[in-house]
């Protein structure tokens, strides 16, 4: 179990790199087939799919966007990230650097559930209630 989560750990990293070079098609390679996406903002419809959530890496509103990985923890069949959003916007040019936790549910060694928080408390909370660790 601790060795498919080093894994899965392995995995969601490539798909930063990835992301950050602006691969977007490698990035969502290393993604669940079914991912079910939850976007940071609550009144955005979620995602379902590779192909949608590959549809939505897209840069439209940055020119420039990367994630940077500070840790991670896992917890049981999940995975928390400690990142940073880093972005300059398209058309004011303004940079952005929002740190958050993105919470991913692994399946079949991939991520297959994205939340974000934007406290470490909460991300954990969520993943130990979906773990069932209440």
């Amino acid at each position: 179990m601790a060795e498919d989560m080093e894994r899965a750990k392995d995995v969601l990293r490539k798909g930063y790199e990835a992301f950050n070079r602006g691969d977007f098609d490698e990035s969502a390679d290393y993604l669940h087939p079914d991912v079910d996406w939850h976007r940071v903002a609550d009144v955005e419809q979620s995602l379902e799919g590779r192909d949608a959530v590959r549809g939505n890496m897209e840069p439209e509103v940055w020119t420039k966007q990367q994630v940077e990985l500070h840790g991670m923890e896992v917890i049981g069949e999940s995975i928390v990230l400690d990142t940073t959003f880093h972005a300059e916007g398209a058309g004011s040019g303004i940079e952005i650097n929002q740190t958050g936790y993105h919470l991913w549910k692994i399946k079949d060694g991939m991520g297959a559930r994205f939340q974000f928080f934007n406290e470490r408390d909460e991300a954990v909370r969520a993943a130990r209630e979906q773990e069932g660790m209440t």
